[in-house]
């Protein structure tokens, strides 16, 4: 890319403008505290001890938080804890297996408690914008997972932790071992991503280690997102909590697996012989010569199956994960350090990720009411998992390649060489395959390529409390990743598809980005009954980068030595590219609660934010947000009863912006060189290059603005063992950003954003929870199941936008006002002609001239009927209709079944999604038989051998009627699915066996085996169901069955 300049004046008056407000708020800090200084000291220590209610043990490890605030601790070994807290705080204690209860000080010094019964979902305390809360509380619509034992042993991502696990958040996995799973929540607004944001420890978008998540949050609606602001955007919010230092002796936990993953299921593909069964019988059908290469007379070699190539890409590949977590210090000095480190093996050859985290969390207290929180953060990575799509991509290759060849041959000298489409020999002989394909084993073991990324981030958070209620907490965070990526492309020279120049290329990009959040807020309790909390912050965020990349080509030889910079013949092929850019965020923002004798809450918020991207004189906007809830089983009127034990009714409402998908100063684009320069002078022997804005400046774009409204209900039956909730939501997006459609001889090479159109988001949202111990037997169950319709309400002056994601020449994708984002649009298959006569019956007539004509006039038996939708007699695009949209299937629904008894656990994860469809375009490519590829088992039923089995008859050697080129509904499969995702069983030790193995202190072992995506039904006949890419499998990397076992032990 080439240079990107910014404009001084822009960045002058963002500096300036960042001046002010950190004055601002200087001075508005200084005058608060001297105003306050004065006031009567009101916070001090609490201490105490949590016990068990039944047996009055001590509980070590229990949480003790403070409402609304982020301050928390855990209890040591003898369950005592110390924590600073307001005279009026709330204090909320919680502990796993029993319900969290809330205690006003009221002014106590001690304040001691007794947790009992069994825990309810209702109980669990999560986290909010800046802030925690008891789920019961709230009057947003949140969903929160716990990251306990039935996690260990899994591939530590995001995905895998939300999948199927909440309503209304939908994760795509895959069996890349690079990819972490890709997110949306509650539907797609801007079809270039919304994008979800992730606040990690309050921070946004800072980096984690994967083994310290402690719980994940996923705040839904706009209500509880808006306080997040630009950042948010409108994608909605995850909340991640990771594990902090805590006060007491040093504790050691280590976490160990290994596993083995492969792929669930592979393709049956043609022999040798069946395949060169079906040429003959195709070329007979047409009245063709049957090809020499298919002619076992002629040909013998290529009627002899020699190598499964599907089964030769594919392996066992390895899994090892280890993570180890000190924790422990004093009141005044508490620390926690964390390792972690993951190496996998794709299940494709030459596939790999490894990823090392380590974490150091420093907690200091200077005195009552101050404190300084230290984290630090080193993360690497880097693997390879590049094997393409399409008929380019090793998927798809190891299908359609020739099975009558060996995976290598050999020169006259004995040099082995990969082997091509034919043999060598073969070829030289005039025998030859036009397969447009590469050795899929090759293309993946000559695969090279290096992506180390490095990534450092810091986070020093200050904390004063100077009186009763009032805390000023400031958080300053900066983060750095560098990443290079170095690729080599070698020459293929086997017969087939032939790559007769080689590549290198090497990138490289470093990323900076600080950001700053001032917050004060207020919190007191009036009379026991009335509970007030105020907040006000002021946050920057500044992030800048710079990039380049440098091609090469034409290198000698090829072994990694030698494939340096300096041994390239061709420097000028490809010109190299670099960009620089910033940006900046500058936001206010206040919110305010209250709540009254735990019946009635309220929260209102507000936030103003500003960003660089838009023009200086009109770059911010204000996103109000409001919430009720109604705590009805707290009324005097209700009666006390064990069926009905909670009743909650919310509703919420609030606005997000969004800037997204808007390219950086797009007010006033910056100048480029131009790629191809003018001769000028007399005899044209001067060349010039002028300069050009890539696109239209448009200085009126504005935010865009999500408004979304939400109701929702919580009910606790059997004194809570039995929870649901149920919510239903409308989200709208206004002043939609999308590019301008610009004619192509404007000269214009991108098309600028402007602000046109509408699109919505509805949908329902339910879960259910229940648990309950009889005796030693503990029983859990949690199920969920949501829905998301989306709809483009407008787009301007289009109705249309058509999408170039496609499939062998297919792009059955286009969004239309009226219906969804990326929709399938697709010619209707109605069936299969069988006989001469329904061809000639299959007629159009005209209304003005009344002739009559045959609407597919080359079709033979066995084609397929297409459905002429406009009725105009003609079979092409202009018969394509809406068929539905693989981001909205009907429903999505996941349920656990979980057990524990004397020790022993067992968890059952099941997950699925229904009324949903896929474009097939690996039936598309390996039905056809163009080009010589080998195609799948179900040609094997087509029209010649089964006129029932709704298969087209043998085309691969002509294909009038377009079968396998039309972009038809013939390739859309249905694709519901149910999955076994995760089923893990452990076992913990007993305290005697501990003792007697050499355990020392307060030892805990915990064994686990652990299984994923064990089971899977579903009537896709591809790979896999869940292909992402919006809807099209071209072949992608399929998701994996994993087999693990693991040790948990903490001392």
């Amino acid at each position: 890319m080439p240079y990107v300049y910014l404009s001084r004046k822009v960045v002058r008056l963002i500096k300036i403008v960042n001046m002010r407000k950190v004055y601002l708020l200087k001075l508005s800090v200084l005058l608060i505290f001297a105003a306050l200084y004065s006031s009567v000291y009101a916070q001090g220590t609490v201490t105490g001890r949590v016990t068990d209610q039944s047996s009055g043990e001590p509980l070590a490890g229990a949480t003790v938080t403070e409402k609304q605030s982020n301050r928390s601790t855990m209890t040591d070994e003898q369950g005592a804890y110390t924590i600073q807290v307001s005279a009026n705080a709330v204090l909320i204690f919680s502990y796993v297996g029993f319900p969290s209860i809330e205690e006003y000080v009221a002014g106590r010094a001690t304040v001691d408690v007794q947790l009992g019964g069994e825990a309810s979902v209702l109980d669990e305390v999560v986290a909010i914008g800046y802030a925690v809360n008891r789920k019961q509380d709230l009057s947003v619509a949140v969903s929160s997972v716990n990251v306990g034992e039935r996690f260990k042993g899994r591939p530590a991502t995001l995905g895998n932790i939300l999948q199927g696990e909440m309503p209304g958040v939908r994760v795509q996995q895959s069996g890349d071992p690079r990819a972490t799973g890709d997110i949306s929540i509650r539907g797609r607004g801007n079809r270039s991503g919304d994008g979800v944001l992730y606040v990690v420890d309050g921070v946004p978008n800072a980096p984690y280690n994967p083994a310290d998540i402690e719980s994940v949050t996923v705040l839904k609606d706009a209500a509880s997102s808006a306080i997040y602001g630009a950042y948010a955007g409108s994608g909605g919010v995850i909340v991640i909590t990771t594990k902090k230092a805590r006060a007491g002796e040093v504790r050691v936990d280590v976490n160990a697996w290994n596993g083995v993953q492969q792929a669930w299921r592979t393709p049956e593909v043609l022999s040798a012989e069946d395949f060169n069964r079906l040429w003959k019988d195709a070329s007979t059908a047409a009245g063709r010569n049957l090809p020499p290469v298919y002619d076992p007379a002629q040909f013998s070699y290529g009627n002899v199956t020699r190598t499964d190539w599907v089964d030769e890409i594919f392996r066992s590949g390895r899994m090892q994960h280890y993570d180890v977590t000190l924790s422990g210090g004093t009141e005044s000095l508490n620390a926690l350090a964390s390792l972690a480190y993951d190496d996998v093996e794709g299940t494709l050859l030459n596939t790999w990720n490894k990823n090392l985290t380590a974490r150091l969390n420093l907690g200091f207290k200077i005195n009552k009411w101050v404190s300084l929180n230290q984290s630090l953060l080193y993360g690497y990575s880097n693997g390879q998992s590049e094997i393409g799509s399409g008929h380019t991509g090793a998927v798809f290759s190891a299908m359609a390649y020739p099975r009558f060849n060996e995976m290598y041959e050999y020169d006259d000298l004995g040099n082995r060489l990969p082997s091509g489409t034919v043999p060598r020999w073969a070829l030289a002989e005039g025998f030859s395959v036009e397969a447009d394909l590469l050795n899929p084993v090759t293309q993946l073991l000559n695969t090279r390529q290096h992506n180390p990324t490095n990534r450092v981030f810091s986070l020093s958070s200050l904390r004063i409390k100077p009186i009763d209620g009032l805390e000023f907490k400031s958080d300053f965070s900066y983060n750095t990743s560098s990443f290079r990526g170095e690729t080599f492309t070698g020459r293929f020279t086997a017969p087939g598809r032939t790559i007769d120049e080689n590549y290198h290329n090497i990138g490289s990009s470093l990323d900076k980005n600080w950001n700053w959040e001032n917050i004060l807020s207020y919190s007191k309790t009036f009379n026991g009954k009335h509970y007030v909390s105020a907040l006000a912050a002021f946050t920057m965020n500044y992030s800048t980068g710079r990039s380049h990349n440098v091609y090469t080509r034409g290198y000698q030889f090829e072994y990694p030595h030698y494939v340096v910079f300096e041994n390239a013949s061709d420097w000028s092929s490809d010109r190299p590219g670099e960009s620089i850019w910033e940006e900046s965020i500058i936001s206010h923002l206040a919110r305010f609660s209250y709540s009254y004798d735990d019946r009635y809450f309220i929260t209102g918020s507000v936030r103003r934010d500003a960003s660089s991207k838009l023009n200086p004189d009109d770059n911010s906007d204000i996103f109000p947000a409001a919430s009720l809830a109604w705590k009805v089983t707290s009324e005097p009127f209700m009666p006390k009863s064990d069926a009905l034990s909670f009743l909650k009714l919310r509703v919420s409402w609030g606005q997000v912006g969004n800037v997204r998908s808007v390219r950086r100063f797009i007010y006033a684009p910056p100048y480029r060189l131009g790629d191809y320069g003018l001769f000028l002078g007399e005899n044209s022997d001067r060349r010039v290059f002028g300069l050009y804005q890539n696109t239209i400046p448009n200085p009126d774009l504005k935010w865009e603005r999500a408004e979304q409204a939400n109701f929702g209900i919580d009910i606790g039956f059997f004194n809570d063992k039995l929870n649901l909730t149920a919510d239903y939501f409308n989200k709208k997006t206004n002043d939609l950003i999308e590019p301008l459609p610009v004619p192509s001889v404007a000269g214009v090479a991108s098309p600028p954003e402007i602000n046109v159109g509408q699109v919505e988001n509805k949908g329902f949202e339910f879960s259910l929870a229940y648990n309950q111990q009889f005796g030693d037997l503990g029983l859990d169950f949690r199920g969920n199941l949501g829905t998301v319709k989306n709809k483009v309400l407008n787009l301007g002056k289009r109705t249309i936008v058509p999408h170039s994601e496609g499939v062998n020449s297919m792009q059955p994708l286009q969004s239309v006002v009226g219906q969804p984002w990326y929709s399938y649009y697709l010619i209707e298959a109605d069936g299969i002609f069988k006989t001469q006569e329904e061809i000639n019956n299959y007629t159009h007539t005209h209304t003005e001239t009344g002739e009559t004509s045959l609407i597919q006039p080359a079709a033979k038996p066995g084609d397929i009927r297409f459905v002429d939708f406009n009725n105009d007699g003609i079979i092409n695009d202009g018969d394509r209709q809406y068929m539905g949209a693989y981001d909205y299937p009907d429903f999505s629904y996941g349920f656990t079944l979980g057990a524990t008894w004397k020790g022993f656990g067992l968890s059952l994860f099941w997950q699925g999604v229904s009324g949903v469809n896929v474009f097939n375009g690996v039936r598309a490519m390996s039905s056809s038989g163009l080009k010589g590829w080998n195609m799948t088992t179900d040609i094997l039923q087509s029209f010649e051998y089964n006129p029932n089995s709704g298969v087209p008859r043998l085309s691969f050697i002509d294909d009038p009627n377009g079968n396998y080129s039309k972009v038809s509904s013939y390739f859309l499969e249905k694709a519901d699915y149910l999955r076994l995702k995760n089923v893990n069983l452990s076992y913990a030790l007993p305290r005697s066996v501990v003792d007697r193995i050499g355990g020392v202190g307060k030892t805990d072992i915990r064994v686990y085996a652990n299984a994923e995506n064990v089971l899977t039904i579903t009537d896709y006949s591809a790979f896999d169901p869940e292909v992402g890419n919006l809807g099209i499998d071209g072949g992608r990397f399929p998701v994996s069955r994993m087999f693990s076992l693991g040790i948990n032990v903490s001392f």
